[in-house]
Order: structure tokens, then sequence, then C-alpha cells
């Protein structure tokens, strides 16, 4: 069956036909409006049906529309061929089904607009699609036209103009474009099923066409391709001047493809797959602009017609054919080739300034029945290149031969070749029977040495007159004075004796009739190119790129522009000078320049996008040298300095910004250097030997770790918090120094327990150095606290399960560290040591992970820094406190006491904790939480906390220090408005030191319910004098001892005017007035047989103890005028009104903060109401008692304080 798509043709006997059955027509009149579904619209009336034909006769305006589904048995537009014509819409994704045939007369046009028209062919061998104009025009929006069906074919033919837009067009039959006329596939799809015919223009637009039968592109025919894709899955051919031209687009040609008789397959941008054979024949042409023709079998061009290869890229994988008068114009194209090459009877291989790959697995053989010249060759790894050695050729290599390892070239016969540049590569895989010229080169201005690839014949290699040498630019030719053959070597270098040549320009060589000793040929006019390189000097002539050639001048600071520049140039010597600024502004390696100098007064600058690599090349001068915004690879082991001769960067001035990135990329391990600046936008680490940073470092943008290893020195702190992870690892130091003992630590990295500790000595577990021995023989030396552990405070301590174990973030470990015991030879690791852990730090926010027992009152939680920075506990806003004691405790080894910190006041001098650093915090209720986000990292902070920084607290506070001649500790006072009577969240424990510390001092202030504090945080109002106890002790080799002490009163802040604050002791009833004298010397008097706290034999760290009642020294503190506005004493005052109805008021005062109890009671007893029940401050304080609900009479109200009670009546009448 056949539906032919006719624009043009006139079917006089299909028009009378029609007349004939005018019975079932129906006549478009648009009486009504434009519905199609509109009776009143049609004659007769009625909106057809699927056995009736319709027609719309010319120019009926309003033209009709169909909404919704229809089926009729044919449809004929514009049916008296009127101009303008008729024109039918379909919408609303309605569907016109036509079981006969459509017609489209003169300038009729069809619109489908997100509708579909399918052309069933119900009618065998009836059907027909006649579109009959050259005006004739089908448009389709959205929506899809649908000729033919799988079972039944059905032909198309546009004549006319058909538009696709973004819709189906599907065609079960074949398909032809007639001549003069156009197919836009645009945005759409298009799928032809049958065979097709161009002989008008396809425009395959940017839309996606495939033909499945074969294609015949022919007669002046079109083929256009924009962005889209064509697949063509069966034969495709262009011929009888067809053109086929290719944008940008994808093809693919899954079959042969045959160009011939004037043919044109143009590939502009495109790239073209053909899976099978590619045969350009009789006048057939091909084309490449700047695309690629991949053709997996083989390419023949014959008799006559061209390859234009231009920029393009043609890649073979079978045999390359050219033969019969063909031409091939290689221009500077890549050409790539699997099989054989063949260029004979006529055919031209013009080289141009390409490079031909071989790149098969096997022997691949130059056919040609002459010379055949190539520009550049290249032979892969597993090709070798052969030449057919039948007929005496040379094939002539204008520019370079590049052979692969693995691979090679075999010269047949009495075949030659000639490389005229350069051969690279692995030159012992060239094999020639006849001798050819591998290199030359100029040793000096008067000599030129010729190496050929075999030995040479003596007599005729030292013949001068078998040599010419001219000048490449201008043909200046160069005198020969004496040849020599090198026969006391291999005899396989000439050395001619030349007139001065000069350096840096190009020159060729001339040579004939010279012979190998086994009597081969050199080929005629053999040639080889050299250039004597000379010294390149670069000298700034302004300020500018490093990449500009009119930056630079090859004479002189004011002479002429350079025609190249240090980016495209090698081995050069670059001077910066007279004042100028070079920025560079592009990735610009100076590794193979000779040097890089920087005068007085001038810069090199790299800027913005610049990305200068030093590998071991250094920058010198007496100018400037910085980096702004770019970024500095630094190669040197010495890494960048800040003056001095080491390191790359060695002029007299240097800038490194904290805004420029730093890239570490040496051979060997690197240091980074104190010119790194301590904050920088990006750090990246490329180097397997590793790289150690020389001080403190924060990383705004990302820490790139791509290989090797980052080294933090003890003491310097790394902050990254974006990070970009190769196979790189970040490696953390802490040094232990001092003495042997008990150490509180912190992994800041993600490791295990033998990462950490594996250089000390460790015991007690599984897996440590010294093994799990019995506990009664050797105790853990690495515990860590779990709060909720149940049993008691000595069990919550536990031992690494084994010491494979990962190390957990944020927990803390308390480490013995046994150093070098002289006694016991499993001891032996000398202090200082360095702790050594490697891995990645965590990201974001760490949960410690806290707990509070209740029914221990614990909430002991030993934790430590998890960042490899320092960490600082008053960043409130980057710490989650729920539940949490403000204070943090570290133990000093170096003083053998526990240093403290509550944001306030402490010995630490500050919140900041140091990596490696563990510490204890107190969680004081249930559901506590502690996590700190990465933002609170800081790059300030000693391990045990021992830098001291202000503070502008207005809270009064100062402190007592205890000593003797060896040990001191310290207790802080303060006084806040948030203060409790006994513990609160500033409130810091005095701890017991580990065991093993025999000799220490011990103070604390002491609590209403006996704490021990080291900071004691005191109600800031009272209106009468105050007393707190002291609590002190000396103890040598784990007793207490009588010995000298003395008390020093320092540190005091923000102290009130009116104060006075007394130390009494009561041993010598003594006070003294701590204001003004600052020191108070006495002897201390020992507790017979008390052990200290911590000389427990076998057992577990004990965190707290209480205080004894008895207490030699108290302070006094007389708030003296600075209570003036507060009450002196307890008192409970009358209510008012009195007798009262039904409510009346009391009041009572407090002289200092206390816990109040006030109540109601009846005249028997029993309590009524509790008015107050809590701890209030110094001050006046009124309740309101509300009694409407109670009768008249006589009731009690009573207040409990710590001063007593006191009890008063009060009258109710109603």
């Amino acid at each position: 069956m056949k539906v032919k798509v006719t624009y043009l043709l006139l079917v006089v006997f299909a028009f009378f036909s029609s007349e004939q059955s005018k019975a079932q027509d129906k006549v478009w009149t648009g009486a009504v409006d434009s519905s199609w579904h509109v009776a009143g619209n049609w004659n007769p009336s009625g909106v057809p049906t699927s056995g009736q034909t319709v027609s719309m006769r010319g120019n009926t305006t309003p033209y009709p529309v169909i909404t919704s589904n229809v089926t009729v048995r044919s449809v004929t537009i514009n049916q008296y061929y009127s101009n303008p014509g008729d024109e039918l819409t379909i919408r609303n994704n309605a569907r016109l089904t036509v079981t006969y045939d459509f017609t489209l007369n003169g300038a009729g046009v069809l619109n489908i607009v997100n509708g579909h028209l399918e052309m069933t062919a119900t009618q065998s061998g009836q059907n027909n699609l006649n579109l009959n104009s050259a005006q004739s025009v089908v448009n389709i929006t959205n929506g899809s036209f649908t000729v033919g069906t799988a079972s039944e074919d059905v032909d198309a033919e546009i004549i006319g103009t058909f538009n696709l837009g973004n819709g189906d067009f599907t065609v079960f039959g074949d398909f032809d474009v007639s001549n003069s006329d156009t197919f836009n596939a645009e945005d759409g799809t298009v799928i032809i099923n049958g065979n097709s015919t161009i002989n008008g223009t396809y425009n395959g637009n940017d839309g996606t066409t495939t033909f499945n039968g074969e294609v015949d592109v022919r007669s002046g025919g079109v083929l256009n391709l924009d962005s889209g894709t064509i697949n063509f899955n069966g034969e495709t051919f262009v011929g009888n001047s067809g053109v086929a031209n290719l944008g940008t687009g994808t093809v693919f040609v899954n079959n042969n493809i045959e160009v011939k008789s004037g043919g044109y397959f143009n590939v502009e941008d495109a790239t073209v797959t053909v899976t099978g054979n590619a045969d350009f024949t009789s006048n057939g042409n091909l084309s490449i602009d700047n695309g690629t023709i991949n053709i997996t079998g083989n390419a023949n061009l014959s008799s006559g017609g061209s390859f234009d290869l231009n920029d393009g890229n043609l890649n073979v994988g079978g045999d390359a054919s050219f033969t019969s008068g063909g031409t091939v114009n290689a221009g500077n194209a890549n050409i790539e080739l699997e099989g054989d090459f063949t260029v004979q009877n006529g055919s031209n291989f013009n080289a141009d300034s390409s490079t031909v790959t071989f790149s098969g697995d096997s022997t691949q053989t130059v056919s040609s029945n002459g010379d055949v010249t190539f520009y550049n060759v290249v032979v892969d790894s597993g090709a070798v290149l052969n030449t057919d050695g039948g007929s005496g050729n040379t094939i002539v290599i204008e520019n370079n031969l590049v052979v692969e390892d693995g691979g090679g070239v075999d010269v047949e016969g009495d075949d030659q070749i000639d490389v005229q540049g350069e051969v690279q590569g692995d030159e012992e895989a060239v094999n020639s029977p006849n001798p050819f010229a591998v290199s030359a080169n100029a040793p000096t201005l008067t000599t030129v040495a010729i190496t050929f690839n075999k030995a040479m014949d003596e007599a005729i290699s030292e013949n001068t007159g078998n040599y010419s040498i001219r000048r490449v630019s201008n043909s200046a030719s160069v005198s020969i004075s004496n040849a020599v053959l090198n026969t006391g070597g291999n005899s396989r270098v000439v050395t001619l004796t030349v007139s001065t040549i000069t350096e840096d320009v190009e020159y060729e060589i001339t040579m004939n009739n010279l012979e190998s000793e086994d009597g081969g040929e050199i080929s005629d006019n053999h040639k080889k190119r050299f250039t004597k390189v000379g010294a390149v000097i670069f000298y700034s002539r302004q300020s500018g790129n490093w990449a500009t050639n009119s930056t630079w001048s090859r004479t002189s600071h004011s002479g002429s522009a350079a025609t190249s520049n240090p980016g495209n140039t090698n081995n050069a010597a670059i001077i910066v000078g007279d004042g100028d600024v070079v920025t560079i502004a592009s990735s610009t390696p100076i590794v193979t320049q000779t040097s890089v100098q920087v005068n007085v007064s001038s810069t090199l600058r790299v800027g913005s996008a610049g990305i200068l690599t030093t590998g071991s090349k250094s920058i010198t001068g007496t100018g400037t040298f910085e980096v702004t915004s770019g970024t500095l690879q630094i190669g040197s082991s010495a890494g960048i300095a800040s003056s001095g001769s080491t390191g790359n960067i060695r002029t007299n001035t240097r800038s490194f910004s904290t805004s420029g990135s730093y890239t570490y990329n040496g051979s060997t391990a690197q240091v980074s250097g104190s010119g790194l600046p301590s904050s920088v936008n990006n750090l990246t680490i490329n180097n397997s030997s590793g790289v150690t940073l020389d001080n403190n470092i924060e990383v705004n943008g990302t820490l790139s770790l791509t290989s090797g290893v980052l080294i933090i020195e003890s003491g310097n702190n790394l902050i990254a918090n974006t990070k970009s992870i190769g196979s790189g690892k970040l490696r953390m130091k802490q040094t232990i120094s001092g003495s042997n003992g008990w150490r509180l630590l912190s992994s800041p990295l993600s490791s295990n327990y033998v990462d950490l500790f594996d250089a000390i000595t460790t015991q007690g577990y599984t897996g440590s150095s010294l093994g799990n021995a019995p506990v009664d023989s050797l105790q853990p030396s690495v515990l860590y606290y779990v709060e909720s552990y149940p049993g008691t405070d000595n069990q919550r301590w536990r031992a690494p399960s084994n010491a494979s174990a990962s190390t957990q973030n944020g927990l803390g470990l308390y480490t013995y560290i046994f150093g070098n015991i002289a006694s016991d030879s499993r001891y032996n690791n000398p202090l200082p040591v360095d702790l050594t852990v490697e891995g990645q730090e965590p990201s974001g926010t760490v949960d410690f992970g806290v707990t509070y027992t209740v029914a221990a009152d614990s909430g002991w939680n030993l934790v430590g820094n998890p960042y490899t920075a320092t960490i600082d506990w008053d960043d409130s806003g980057n710490w989650t406190k729920t539940n949490i004691d403000n204070t943090i405790y570290i133990w000093d080894y170096t003083t053998s006491q526990y240093k403290t910190w509550n944001g306030t006041t402490g010995d630490l001098g500050n919140g900041l904790i140091s990596p490696f650093q563990g510490f204890w915090v107190k969680a004081n209720d249930t559901s506590p939480a502690l996590n700190v986000d990465e933002d609170a990292k800081t790059t300030n902070g000693n391990f045990v906390g021992k830098i001291v920084s202000g503070n502008n607290n207005p809270e009064p506070k100062f402190s007592i220090e205890l000593s003797d001649d060896v040990n001191r500790t310290s207790t802080h006072f303060m006084f806040s408005k948030s203060a409790k009577l006994n513990k609160d969240s500033k409130d810091a424990y005095r701890l017991v030191p580990p065991p093993g510390i025999s000799s220490y001092l011990d103070l604390a202030s002491v609590s209403e319910n006996k704490n021990r504090f080291s900071i004691n945080n005191l109600p800031r109002d009272f209106g009468i004098p105050i007393k707190i106890p002291l609590s002190i002790d000396a103890y040598e080799k784990g007793f207490s001892a009588d010995k000298p002490l003395h008390f020093v009163f320092k540190d005091f802040k923000n102290i009130p005017v009116g104060w006075s604050v007394y130390l009494v002791d009561t041993k010598s009833n003594t006070e003294i007035n701590i204001l003004t004298e600052r020191t108070y010397l006495f002897n201390h008097t020992a507790e017979r047989r008390k052990a200290a706290p911590n000389n427990v034999l076998r057992s577990k760290p004990k965190i707290t103890v209480k205080a004894s009642s008895k207490n030699r020294f108290y302070l006094r503190i007389d708030p003296g005028t600075e209570a003036s506005d507060l009450p002196d004493e307890f008192m409970l005052s009358q209510n008012y009104p009195n007798p009262f109805n039904p409510s009346t008021k009391i009041k009572f005062t407090l002289p200092v903060q206390s816990n109040a109890l006030l109540e109601v009671f009846d005249i028997l007893g029993r309590k009524i109401a509790t008015l107050a029940s809590e701890e209030l401050p110094a001050g006046q304080h009124i309740y309101e008692w509300d009694a409407s609900r109670q009768s008249s009479g006589v009731y009690l109200y009573r207040l409990v304080t710590s001063q007593g009670i006191q009890i008063k009546r009060m009258t109710l009448i109603k």
C-alpha cells in the first residue's frame, strides 16, 4: 500500500471520483463557530462520522478546530485550491483518525497543537496522503503524525514544507523529500521504517532522526544536522551531487556508507561513528572541519574525490586505502589507523601538518607505488609500522617520529626512511636495512654532529661534498670545511666543521650518496633539521601578565616586545626588573626554567586565578615576591621561609597573603616553612613523603589531603573545618615531658590505642605493650571513666578491651607515663617522648555522651578535646551545656594539682583546651548534654592550659595560694548574682590527685554541706559579715605532715570599696586584713596517721572527698558600707493589714542569701499553706496570703532559716 505525501501533483482522477461520492460528504461551512464538533458548522447538518468523507472547499472561515477524538473515512483541505487556503487545527490532545485518505491542496495548512493525526490504513490498498502543492504546510507544535501501522506500510512524499516542532513523526513505509521541498525536524523525533530518498532538503535540526531502512541523498538533495542526533540503521548513500552537512550533533551509521558521484559528506563539529565500511568513490568527497569521524571498518577513497581533514579527527579501525586518483589533504588533523595504509595509482596524500598514529595491535603495512610523506607519525605500543618492501620507496616524515615503548618500525627490502625532525621514544625500535639520520645537533657554533642508525662507510661519510646545510628561514647556505666519522667509536656519528651558525635558528642538512658499512644506501636528498639552542633570557619591559608577549623583551628591560613569553618557553632565565610588576594569572610552572630573578623595586605577583608551580626551583633577587589571591605550589623540602635563603622563595621582600592558597607537592619530605601564613584560603597536601607544619594554621577554605601525611608538631594547631580527603591523612604529635606519672589525654584523630600509645609502655589490657597480666601484678595504665557503670566509683574506671580497639572521639583517657625506670627494664622510654597519632579528624559537632547517675549522685565525666586545634570552653555559642557545671578540671603534673576554670576565674586563666588534653566535667542533673561544634576551635592554648589571658568580668573575685618551698596550690573565690549557697554550676570541686602523687599541698573552700571547692562562687550581696571555712593540709610520702607554709592573697579584682576581707587563724587567734596584708606565714600541724586521700593501694583513682568538720582557718568578709541598703538581721515582720479580710501581706528580711521556708498554720497547728520554700537572696521579701477560703480566726505564720525559727500571729475576720 502506498500513501503519497505530494504537494504539487494534481490527481484529477481522484478529484472526479470524489465528486461522485458527494452523498456521503460533509462540507465545512463554519456557520456557527470554529468547532468541528458543532452540527450546524456542516452541510448537510451533523458532525461527520467514521464512514463519511470531509471537505473544506477553500478559505472557509472560521477554520475548523478539532478538540476531541474524531474518526472519518477521508479528509480534503482546500478542495478548490484557493489562496489563502483552508486550515485544519487539532489541539487539546485530540486524535484525528483517517481510515482512507488525507488530502492537502494548494495553500492548505494542517496545524497539530498538542494533538495527533493517525492514518490507520484500514482500507487496504486504498489509502493516500495527498499533499499537492509547494505552498502546502504542515505545522506540528506538540503532538504526533503517524503514517501507516506496523502491519500496513504507507509511503510518505514531502512536497511543500513540513515543520515538526517538538512533535513525533513516524512513517511505516518509504519516505521521500521532493526536489526544492523541505522537511524540518526541529526539536522533534522522526522514525522512518522504510527506505528514504532525499532529493530536497532534510533538516535534522536539534531533533532525533532514526532511518531504519536505506537512505539515499541524491540529485542535489541536502541533509543538514545542527546539534541533534541521526541514526542510520541501513546502508547510507550520498551521491549525484547530494550533500550531508553535519554541524555539532551526533551521527551513528550502523552499517556501511557510500559517498559517490560528486556527493559530499561534510563533518563540521559533529561526531560521526560508522559501524562498517566507508567508501568514497567516483568523486565522492569527505570534509572535516573540527569534528570527528570514527570508522570501525575500512576507509576507501578511489576514482577521484578528496578528503579535506582540516582540524578534525579521522579514526579508522580497518584499512585506509587511497587509490585511483583520490587526494587526501590532511591539514592539521589527527589521523588514527589500526589497519594498513595504502596510497597507489595516482592518489595523493598531502601530509600538511597532520599527525598520523598507527595504533593497531600487530603489523600495519604502508603500501605505495611511490614515496609517501607524513608530517608527524606516532607508533603506539603494540603496533609495528611496516613498509611493503617491494618498490624501493621512501617513507618521509617531515617532522617527528614517536615510537612508544612496545611499538616498532620495520623498513623492509629496498625501502628507506627519512625522519627530518626528531626520533623520539624508543629509537632502537626503528629497524632499517638502509641507513638514516637519527639525530642532528650543534655541539658548538662551528660543529654539527649527525648520528645514523648504523655504522657508516668512512670514506663516503667524510666526503664533505655529500652534505649541504642551509638556513630554513632564508635558505642561506652554511659552508662545510671538514667531515669526520667516529671510527674509534661505533662509526655512527659524523661531525661536520662548519662556518659559524646562529643560535635559536633552524637549519636543514641535505645528505646524498651516503652508504653504510654493509652497503646500505641513504635516500636521495635525505634531510635532517636542527637548531642550536642558545641561552633564553626574558626581561620584563613593562608591568603586565606573565603569559603575555608584550610584557617581555629578549634583549633588555627597554627592548622591543618578544614574540614569545615564559609561559610557552622552557629553559629560560627570567628577570623581573625596572620597577615592573609582573602578575601570574594562569597555570604557570617554572620547573623547566633556568632561573627566576626579581630585582629591586620590582614585583612578581601570584594573582587571581594564578597557579605558580615551583618544583625545586627558587625565586631569588632583591625585589618583592607576593601571593595575593592565587595559588603557590611549593616543591622545596624547606617550604617557604619568611626570610633568609631557604625554600622556594628567596627574594629580599616576601608577602604570603592569607587570601592565597598553598600546595605542598614536593618529592621529598617537606616542612611548611615560617612563611606560611597562620590563616590561608586553601591548603593542599600532595606529597607521599609527608609535610610538617611549622606553626599554627587555619584553613578558611578547603584542606585537601590528596596524598601523604600532614604532620602537626606538638603545640601546633590545625583548624580546617572543610576537607577533601584523597589518600592523605593527618598525623598529630604531643610531647610528654617532665617525670613519670598520670596524665589526662584524649586522641585528636580517629585511630586506635595501639597507634595513640605506641611510643610509651602500656600495660594491663589485651594488646598493651606488656600484655594483660593478672590484675594484682600489672594494673592498667590506660583508663577511662564510665559514669553510668553500675557499682562503686572504683568500678567505674575501665580499661580498653583491646589495644586494637578504636579510640572514641572526645573520650578522656587517664594514662600513666612510666618513662624510664632504672630498676625495671620493662619501662625504658625516657622522657620527653612524643605521642603520635594518625588518622582523620572528626567533623562537625562532637557529642561527648555525658551521663548523670541519680543513684550514685556522681555526674563526673572524663572527656577530652576531640579536634586538632584548641577549643574554647568560654565560646558559649559553639557549646551545648545542658545540666553541666561550667567548670573544667585539668590535671597539671608539673604542680601535682588539678587546675580549674569556670568561665570567670581559676588556675587555668582561661577556658582554652589544647589538642590531646583530657579534662573532667560534672553533670548536675538528669538528661545532661555536652556537645562542641568545630567552630569553637582556636589556635591558642597549651597542653594542660598554661596560657593566661585577661578577663573583664566585673564580678568581685580573688585567689588564695598556699605554698611551701616546693609545692603550691590555689583556691579561687568569686561573687555573683547567680551563686547558690552550696553547689552551683560555677563552683569547682577540689579533685583528689591521682595515685602515686605522694607529696602535695591541699587547699579548699568548704561549703555548708562540706563540699571542698577549688573555685567557690558565692552570693554577691550580703548585709552582715560572712564566714568561709578553709580546709588545708600538707602531705609528704602519702601522709599528713608538719611543715611551715604560707598564704599569698592575690588577683583581687572588682572588690567593692566597703568590703573588709579577713583571714582568721583560730589556732593562733590571729586575724589579718588580706586586702592590705598579702601574705601570712604559719606552721602546719599534721593530723597524726592521716593518709592522703589518694594513698590507697591497688585502688582506682578517687575523684573527690568531703571536708572534715575541723578547719583551722576561715575567711570573714564584712560588707561595710556596701551593705547599706541591705538588712542586717533575720527578721519576720507583723503582717499587714491585721486583722484582715480576705488577704494580707507578710514581710521578712534576710541579711544573707538563705534557704527560707514561710508557712501558715491554724490555731491547732495544722499547716494551711506554704508561701515560700526556696533559696532567696539577701534583702526584703514580701509574700501575700489569700485566705478567702479559710474561716475567721487566729492563724500562725512561721519563717524558718539557717539562723532559726520566728513565729507570729494574725487574725482573719469575715
